[in-house]
Formats: structure tokens, sequence, C-alpha cells
């Protein structure tokens, strides 16, 4: 056996888009090249959030009119948290949707004026879901905090 002794959830890399049948040569060589992605776009971030969230929305390709259709938000809206503006829980759904890694969420909240606190059961739900939701969609991490009371618009 070789789990720890001192919890009863593990979390592993699921592959998808035609990998899970993959050979673990293969799906190593899928896990490499996306850290790779993901430290190269890191690497371009700055201290300015406004400037990260370009370099962010240039990475995904996407406008912020898909990304207000997706999050039923209005364009507006959207451009608005890019610039700073706007709430933690719109940031948070914003990352879910782009498929953001921790270090990159991390990174943008640290840069942001919004901050985690740790001793609101909320924000500690929220900082699960940048943790470890990486590639679920924005419906899977509301049916998550719902189990906790925690609805997001």
């Amino acid at each position: 056996m070789n789990r720890s002794q001192f919890s009863d959830i593990s979390f592993q890399f699921v592959y998808q888009n035609g990998y899970e049948h993959s050979s673990k040569e293969k799906q190593d060589a899928i896990l490499l090249k996306q850290l790779q992605e993901e430290d190269r776009v890191f690497s371009q971030l700055s201290n300015d959030f406004e400037a990260s969230m370009k370099v962010i929305k240039k990475w995904r390709k996407v406008t912020y009119k898909e990304i207000a259709e997706e999050l039923y938000y209005t364009e507006k809206q959207i451009g608005r948290l890019f610039k700073g503006e706007g709430s933690l829980e719109l940031f948070l759904l914003v990352c879910v949707y782009l498929n953001l890694p921790p270090s990159i969420s991390m990174h943008l909240l640290e840069k942001s004026k919004w901050k985690l606190d740790l001793s609101n059961h909320t924000h500690l739900r929220y900082q699960t879901v940048l943790f470890t939701f990486q590639g679920q969609s924005v419906e899977q991490v509301k049916e998550f905090l719902k189990k906790f009371n925690i609805v997001l618009q």
C-alpha cells in the first residue's frame, strides 16, 4: 500500500481527450508538455494584475463575450474583472472556466485586490477549488460548493 495513512482522500491525474487509454509513456509525455506550457505562461506573468490577466486571456484565446456567455455575466462585467474590479466569486468562476492551474490562479489572486480569508469557511472552500478543481467544469464546482451551502451565481 502506497497511500498516506493521514488522509482518506487522494487526488490523481485523470487523462481525457483520448489520452485515457494511452500508454504510461504517452501520458507522462502529455503531462510534461502541459506542465511546461503552464510554466511558460507563469513566467510571463508580472506583478500587475491587469497585465497578467491579458496574458491569460491571450493564452486561452478567449474573448470577454465568450467568457460572459459561458458564465451568464455581461461582457462589461468580465471586462471590469480583468481590470481588477468585480467580486472574488466571479474571479473564482473565471479561473475555473479558463482551467487555470493553481500556480497561476494563486499568482493572479495575490496580485489582485481580493484576498482569501482563511478563517472564513467559504473562502477555505474557494481555496479548495483553486487548488484541486483544475480541469473541472464550472457546473462541477458549483455542485461541490453547494454541498457546503455556498451558492455561486
